[in-house]
C-alpha cells in the first residue's frame, strides 16, 4: 500500500470514530439533535469526497 492509501484509510477510520461520537452525544438527555447537524453532514460527505480523490478545505483566519 502506498502512503496516500494508508493515510486515506486512517482519515476514514477517524471520520467513523467522530461520527460515532456524534451519535453518542445525541443520546445524552438534553442534547439537541441540531447541535451537531453540520458536523455530521461533513462526516457523511468525507468518504465520497475521498473516493473521488477530492478534499474540500475551508480556512478561516490568518495563515
Amino acid at each position: 500500500m502506498d502512503t496516500y492509501s494508508i493515510l486515506k484509510d486512517e482519515v476514514l477510520d477517524i471520520n467513523r470514530n467522530v461520527g460515532n461520537l456524534f451519535s453518542t452525544a445525541k443520546s445524552i438527555p438534553g442534547m439537541a439533535d441540531y447541535s451537531f447537524g453540520e458536523w455530521e453532514k461533513a462526516c457523511e460527505q468525507l468518504p465520497r469526497q475521498l473516493a473521488e480523490d477530492i478534499i474540500r478545505v475551508a480556512i478561516v483566519g490568518p495563515i
